[in-house]
């Protein structure tokens, strides 16, 4: 067997007993997101019914929004939560993918703006923290990702709509490019960015305030 089917072998194996472990998630990333106070206010967040660890607030009006401006987002995280430091070049890497994931995703139903009006919402987001994805000597697949936050706010306003803070991780065990350290984190991307046009889609039901 070469190293990369080997490699690949052990991460199909991890997911498995994930899996198998009902939703368990790692120690890395057990229980609520810690607040980084890149929000104004987390006090009215609750425990959001569909994924596990993620907590948001939401006004019924952000079903009245029909176009974004989507920031770049912010990278508070330093170092990953292993110690590792995160070069300037790799957090800009990383702020311009999660950008572009989103806008991809919004764009599918809304349009994407580029400056404010009335029925336009800035979308402003943060990496609070990175996990890299890696093996390890002794062939332990150790697993990545991220957990962030984000807001939308009215551009006219500056009102918040709506706001979550989530931490995830996830593996693909069929990826051609497993030797990138923050493949996991990228995927992550992905992950918030379908679940935030879910959650645009399903607005009205999963409203937490007028």
């Amino acid at each position: 067997m070469t190293i990369a089917r080997a490699r690949r072998a052990l991460v199909l194996l991890s997911a498995l007993l994930l899996t198998a472990c009902a939703g368990s998630k790692p120690a890395l990333f057990e229980g609520p997101p810690d607040p980084s106070g890149f929000l104004a206010d987390y006090s009215t967040m609750r425990p959001s019914s569909r994924h596990e660890g993620a907590w948001y607030q939401q006004s019924r009006t952000l079903s009245n929004y029909h176009a974004f401006i989507v920031d770049t987002p912010v990278v508070l995280a330093g170092r990953t939560t292993r110690g590792t430091p995160i070069s300037e070049r790799t957090r800009a890497t990383l702020a311009r993918d999660l950008k572009l994931e989103l806008e991809t995703a919004l764009s599918a139903t809304h349009d994407l703006a580029t400056a404010p009006g009335p029925g336009v919402a800035r979308v402003r987001t943060a990496l609070t923290s990175i996990a890299r994805s890696r093996d390890t000597r002794d062939g332990r697949v150790l697993v990545g990702g991220a957990s962030g936050e984000i807001e939308f706010v009215d551009t006219l306003t500056g009102r918040s709509i709506a706001a979550a803070v989530e931490r995830d991780f996830d593996q693909d065990p069929h990826d051609p490019n497993s030797e990138d350290a923050y493949h996991d984190a990228r995927v992550t991307f992905k992950h918030w960015s379908s679940r935030v046009a879910a959650w645009l889609r399903d607005a009205d039901q999963l409203a937490t305030r007028d």
